[in-house]
C-alpha cells in the first residue's frame, strides 16, 4: 500500500484515549495486485471490486453482508496544455466494521499539496474530535469530509476565473475566448454530474440503522451533507452565469461584425 496508518496510533502525540483499535490502509494508483490480496484478504464483495477496477464509477453507496461500500470522487487542479484543468480522481471506500478497517482505493496518485489523505492523517495525528478512540464509521465520516473540503477551493478557482472571462467579454472579444467560455461550462457540468450522486448517497449513510453508523456520527454527516447541499448551490449559480456568458459572447462578437 502507498499509505498505511493506524487510527490508534499517532506518533508525536499524547496516548490516545483506549477504543477499539483501527485502521486505515490507502492504496492509490495501479495496484491491482494490492486489491486481489485484500479482496481475498477481507472477503471484498466481487461486484464492489469491479467498481474499484473499472473507474471513473458515479458516486455511490452499497452494503454487501452489513459492510459498507461507497464511491466518491476528490476533485484536482492539474497543469495543462491549456492551463489547469480539472480532473476528477475516483476514491472508493470500504469500511469493514468485523474486521476495523476502512480500506480507501484512489484511482490517481496526489499530485497536488495539501491532500484529503494529508487531512485525514493530521486529524489521527493530533486524535481531532477523539477519532483515535472512535468508531471505524467516524474515521469514515473524516475521509468523507476531507474530500469534500476540497471542492470549495476549486469553485473559488472556477469563480475567479468567470469574473475573469466577464471583463474580458466585455472589453474585447477575441474569437479566441469562446474555447475557454466552453471549457469552463463543460468543467461545471462534470462537477455537477460528479457531485449531485454524492448527495443522494450521503442522504443513505445518515439514514443506516445505529450499528452501522452511530448517532454521533450522523451529526458530523448532517454536516457533510449540509456543506453538499452548498455546494450543489454554488454549481447552480455558475452554470447559469456560464451560459451567460456564451451569450454575451455571442452578443458582443455579433455587434462587432455589424460594426
Amino acid at each position: 500500500p502507498d499509505v498505511g496508518a493506524s487510527a490508534d496510533t499517532a506518533a508525536g502525540d499524547s496516548v490516545p484515549p483506549p477504543g477499539p483499535r483501527l485502521r486505515w490502509i490507502h492504496i492509490e494508483g495501479k495496484a491491482e495486485d494490492a486489491l486481489v490480496l485484500l479482496a481475498d484478504e477481507f472477503h471484498l464483495h466481487r461486484l464492489a471490486v469491479e467498481d474499484v477496477v473499472k473507474s471513473p464509477q458515479r458516486a455511490k453507496l452499497d452494503l454487501y453482508d452489513s459492510e459498507i461500500f461507497m464511491v466518491t470522487h476528490s476533485p484536482e487542479l492539474i497543469e495543462g496544455n491549456f492551463g489547469l484543468q480539472f480532473v476528477p480522481n475516483q476514491v472508493s471506500l470500504f469500511c469493514l466494521q468485523r474486521a476495523g478497517v476502512l480500506l480507501t482505493f484512489q484511482q490517481h496518485e496526489n499530485k497536488t499539496r495539501n491532500s484529503w489523505t494529508e487531512r485525514v492523517r493530521e486529524r489521527i495525528r493530533h486524535n481531532v474530535d477523539g477519532v483515535c478512540g472512535a468508531r471505524l464509521c467516524y474515521l469514515l465520516y473524516a475521509s468523507l469530509d476531507c474530500i469534500l473540503d476540497r471542492y470549495f477551493p476549486l469553485l473559488e478557482f472556477y469563480g475567479d476565473r468567470m469574473e475573469e472571462l466577464e471583463s474580458v467579454v466585455i472589453d474585447d472579444p477575441k474569437p479566441g475566448l469562446i474555447k475557454g467560455i466552453i471549457r469552463l461550462k463543460r468543467d461545471i457540468l462534470l462537477i455537477r454530474r460528479l457531485i449531485y450522486p454524492y448527495r443522494e448517497s450521503m442522504s443513505r449513510l445518515i439514514l443506516l440503522d445505529a450499528s452501522l453508523v452511530d448517532n454521533v456520527t450522523k451529526l458530523y454527516l448532517k454536516d457533510v451533507y449540509d456543506h453538499i447541499i452548498q455546494v450543489v448551490e454554488i454549481l447552480e449559480t455558475y452554470r447559469d452565469v456560464s451560459l451567460g456568458l456564451l451569450d454575451l459572447y455571442l452578443g458582443a462578437t455579433d455587434q462587432r461584425t455589424q460594426q
